[in-house]
């Protein structure tokens, strides 16, 4: 019986077991013959084992299939570092402890199980992490730094000895890793006992000078920074702004990095004179000044300017509010940049510095107000009232009244001016908008005759009312919006009738 007749018969005797267990058919083709059946081994083997890599910082984790008996430590390295984007140093620890580099070694002989977890461990990181962490651990528990290590030391990857009684923080995924919660607001109590042990004041402050804006720019680093910061004599903490200053820019790049230099302004040593120039400028505001609109249009870059201003008094803050009053449209157009501008305008403790960025605005008016977030930075100056400031926009709009008005963004200032704007404002925008050319135009155009519509409403006096309505009429009758507008009128028509009315009503 031939290899089909067998398998067809354990169908037929339902033996599934040893159906499965055959090898499978396939064609075979014969040069000047019949095409033959005949079996073959699969051609796919699954390869039965899988080892996981993890990387302890941000747990970024991949998985490969491999056969344990074969695989070698080279193939293992190869993958870790294609996979985490790496050509720097790097070790691979199983249960705490690195493996070897050799490439030929096979992970059999290493003691490597299926599914077992490796972690990815930065050498260079790692070993700085290590020590940094030790020598704070000693700080915090008032130990000598240079004591010979204690029963149960451990010794890690890159020959640091780290006594076991100070071993990383529960957050920690493995040794060598920077522990997140290890400088909280609950751990300042500690940092008295910090300025006593000069030994190690002086290694902790060293390492941090050295890489201060890596390790600033660094989320868990940074942590490490600003305690030493809180920490710092005056002559360390001069040096640390002197670090900060020189790479603004690179740090206010990252969240971490731009809370350095704020915890730097916000000190009681950022008082110290070293820290203002011959003209008794802050160094960090010197610094500020050339890169102020770059500043100005990020998240970081406005809180940081933010806290200059609230830190610092008029004469020291007036460079940085007339750098950004040169820059005004480019940087109130922007979303970041709006905001801040009317942060500043917010926190102006001085009238100079208040009617500077009022003026400012007033004069740029015609570009801001059509903008999508630069109409923001109008209305907020609209709101506050001070100066006479809606009189001075009215004024700056005299040139073209209609391309504002049919402007989505330009319609809703001039309706903030002709709700909350003083009654010479008032006035003067509804006789702009009374002319026969601007009325025919906005009365026919989809955001022009809401303008209409406020005006009729707002009209300080009946008078001007009256003035608005006579030149409404002609032109209402071909406007798609005449219900609308003609409700208005009839609104107010009806108020001010009541209005004259009410004396006579009294009399009797």
């Amino acid at each position: 019986m031939d290899r089909l007749e067998e398998q067809l018969v354990a169908l037929m005797n339902e033996d599934e077991s040893s159906f499965r267990a055959m090898p499978p058919l396939v064609p075979t083709f014969n040069a000047g013959g019949p095409t033959t059946l005949s079996a073959s081994a699969p051609a796919f083997v699954p390869k039965p084992h899988v080892v996981s890599i993890i990387h302890p910082v941000t747990y970024e984790t991949h998985t490969m299939k491999c056969d344990l008996t074969t695989l070698s430590v080279g193939d293992l390295r190869l993958f870790a570092a294609q996979m985490f984007k790496t050509s720097d140093e790097f070790n691979l620890l199983l249960s705490n402890q690195p493996i070897t580099k050799d490439s030929d070694a096979k992970a059999i002989d290493l003691g490597f199980a299926n599914g077992c977890v490796l972690v990815f461990q930065q050498q260079q990181q790692g070993s700085q992490m290590s020590a940094m962490q030790h020598m704070v651990n000693l700080m915090l528990l008032n130990t000598n730094i240079n004591q010979s290590p204690t029963s149960g030391s451990s010794s890690s990857a890159d020959g640091y000895t780290t006594p076991g009684i100070y071993t990383p923080m529960k957050s920690s995924q493995s040794t060598g890793t920077f522990s997140p919660q290890l400088f909280t607001p609950e751990k300042n109590e500690h940092v008295g006992h910090a300025k006593e042990i000069d030994d190690n004041y002086v290694h902790v402050m060293s390492l941090v000078m050295k890489d201060f804006v890596k390790m600033s720019r660094d989320p868990s680093a940074s942590k490490l920074v600003l305690s030493m910061i809180e920490m710092a004599h005056p002559e360390h903490f001069l040096q640390l702004l002197y670090k900060g200053v020189a790479n603004l820019m690179e740090l206010v790049q990252s969240s971490s990095g731009a809370d350095i230099i704020m915890a730097l302004v916000a000190l009681p040593h950022a008082d110290h004179a070293g820290t203002l120039d011959a003209q008794g400028i802050p160094l960090i505001i010197e610094a500020m000044l050339p890169h102020v609109k770059e500043l100005a249009n990020m998240q970081t870059g406005r809180k940081l300017i933010q806290n200059v201003i609230v830190k610092y008094g008029e004469a020291q803050v007036l460079p940085l509010y007339k750098a950004v009053c040169s820059s005004i449209v480019p940087i109130a157009i922007d979303q970041c940049g709006c905001i801040t501008v009317q942060k500043m305008y917010d926190h102006c403790d001085s009238p100079v510095l208040e009617e500077l960025l009022q003026d400012t605005i007033c004069e740029n008016v015609m570009f801001l107000i059509c903008e999508a977030f630069g109409n923001y930075a109008v209305q907020h100056i609209i709101k506050t009232q001070n100066n006479n400031v809606s009189e001075k926009i009215v004024a700056s709009l005299k040139g073209d009244i209609t391309s504002c008005a049919s402007n989505k963004y330009g319609s809703n200032v001039l309706e903030s001016l002709l709700k909350i704007g003083t009654d010479n404002a008032k006035a003067a925008l509804i006789q702009l908008i009374s002319q026969p050319q601007a009325i025919e135009l906005l009365v026919k155009d989809s955001y022009g005759n809401y303008v209409v519509q406020t005006a009729t409403e707002t009209a300080p006096s009946q008078q001007q009312f009256e003035e608005l309505r006579r030149a409404i009429e002609p032109v209402i009758c071909s406007s798609p919006y005449s219900v609308r507008i003609e409700a208005k009128l009839q609104k107010r028509l009806k108020r001010g009738f009541r209005t004259t009315l009410d004396p006579l009503i009294d009399m009797f």
